[in-house]
């Protein structure tokens, strides 16, 4: 049985290991996971995933991997050999860095005797609205639409899920069924 805290993930948004080591300390039992984003990662680097592990906790590497799919495919296999338990990656990087991507991650974990990881599918950032979506990307399709054909997508291609916002979330739900994961982020105060 999934606890509560199983579904809670607290992201580390902050500077420095010391920063991330208190909030992880103090909110652990409560926390099922803590997410590492590029901010924390690009100063910590590979050791702040071990500090998290090491107070028993897991991890969620936020790096939105968007590449040719070689590359994201050898970074993907580098945070599996890290221990991470999600990633994520831009799904706009299409169906070949995609399946790349879930192929080797899998194949890496049953190599390493780790569990599969989680791998989240990142359809359209928060910061792009209708107008941004039809006016500079040139996407002439609802953003409500758009993101659930990408969740589709990443679903077809070997992802375990999606992050969206709560109101993309029943749409995705009744596209991609029940199993399909979808993160919510939560509302800044």
């Amino acid at each position: 049985m999934i606890k509560a805290t199983d579904k809670l993930v607290l992201a580390l948004d902050v500077d420095t290991k010391e920063e991330a080591r208190q909030i992880v300390y103090e909110l652990k039992d409560y926390m099922g996971t803590f997410k590492i984003g590029l901010q924390l990662f690009s100063k910590e680097g590979p050791e702040i995933v071990k500090m998290i592990q090491d107070e028993g906790c897991k991890v969620f590497f936020d790096g939105k991997f968007h590449d040719i799919p070689n590359t994201v495919a050898k970074a993907s296999a580098n945070v599996v050999k890290l221990g991470v338990n999600i990633f994520d990656v831009h799904i706009t990087g299409g169906s070949k860095m995609l399946k790349a991507s879930s192929d080797i991650a899998k194949t890496t974990a049953l190599e390493m005797g780790l569990p599969e990881p989680i791998i989240l599918g990142i359809s359209s950032l928060s910061s792009i609205d209708q107008q941004l979506l039809t006016n500079e990307l040139k996407v002439n399709m609802d953003i409500n639409e758009y993101v659930v054909k990408l969740a589709l997508l990443g679903k077809n291609n070997g992802l375990t899920g999606v992050v969206a916002s709560v109101n993309e979330a029943q749409n995705i739900r009744k596209a991609c069924g029940e199993d399909f994961i979808i993160l919510c982020p939560g509302i800044r105060p």
